[in-house]
C-alpha cells in the first residue's frame, strides 16, 4: 500500500517537473522581474537597450490637453506613457513612479504603463 502511494507522489511530482519544463521553454524562461529605475534621461538616449523590458522610472506626470496624452520627466526630457483612461488624472503635476513596458510606435518611444504612482506612496 505504500509504495503504491510512493508511486503516485513521484509520478505526481513528475508531471509537475514536466509541466514546469514546458513552461519555461515555450516561454523563453525570460525574467518576469522589472528592471531596477532607470531615469527618463536613459529611457530617451538608449530605448532600444529596454524595449519591450519591463522598467520602472519616476518624474512629474504632466498631460497634454491637446492630445489628451500623459508624461513622465522633468522640464526637459519626457517621456509619453499609456494607461488606463481615467486612471491617473489625480496624480497629474505630482511626482510619481511609473512600472510598466517600454515600447515604440509611429510616435516615438513611450511606457505602457502597469502602475502609476505617487512617489510618497511606498
Amino acid at each position: 500500500m505504500i509504495g503504491r502511494v510512493l508511486m503516485y507522489v513521484v509520478i505526481v511530482v513528475l508531471g509537475i517537473f514536466v509541466l514546469t519544463a514546458t513552461f519555461l521553454v515555450d516561454s523563453g524562461g525570460d525574467s518576469t522581474a522589472t528592471i531596477g529605475e532607470i531615469t527618463v534621461a536613459d529611457l530617451l538616449l538608449t530605448p532600444e537597450k529596454y524595449e519591450d523590458r519591463e522598467i520602472s522610472t519616476r518624474g512629474l506626470l504632466t498631460v497634454d490637453e491637446e492630445s489628451e496624452q500623459f508624461f513622465v520627466g522633468g522640464d526637459q526630457l519626457q517621456i509619453r506613457i499609456t494607461f488606463e483612461p481615467g486612471g491617473i488624472d489625480e496624480f497629474i503635476d505630482q511626482d510619481v513612479r511609473v512600472i510598466g513596458r517600454l515600447d515604440f510606435d509611429s510616435e516615438g518611444v513611450f511606457i505602457d504603463a502597469d502602475l502609476v504612482r505617487p512617489t510618497d506612496v511606498n
